[in-house]
């Protein structure tokens, strides 16, 4: 499906939500020319990408500290 800027506007709310439930993306166009591409967001690829890193990084020290002695009031 493909529709303008403007239109995508005035009904952004139902085409996302035509987006979830039909599982069909939505081409949207300014000045007749394809500018962004809405699409549905996959169960996996939705939970996936957060925390992905979680099991494969390790933080050492403090994370805070940059190390050196200041003074906030100086």
């Amino acid at each position: 499906m493909a529709i303008s800027v403007t239109e995508f506007k005035a009904k952004c709310l139902r085409v996302v939500d035509d987006v979830q439930t039909t599982k069909r993306s939505v081409v949207i166009s300014r000045h007749g020319r394809a500018a962004a591409k809405l699409v549905p967001v996959s169960r996996e690829s939705g939970a996936a990408w957060h925390g992905r890193a979680r099991k494969t990084t390790e933080t050492k020290g403090d994370i805070l500290s940059t190390g050196e002695s200041w003074n906030a009031e100086a």
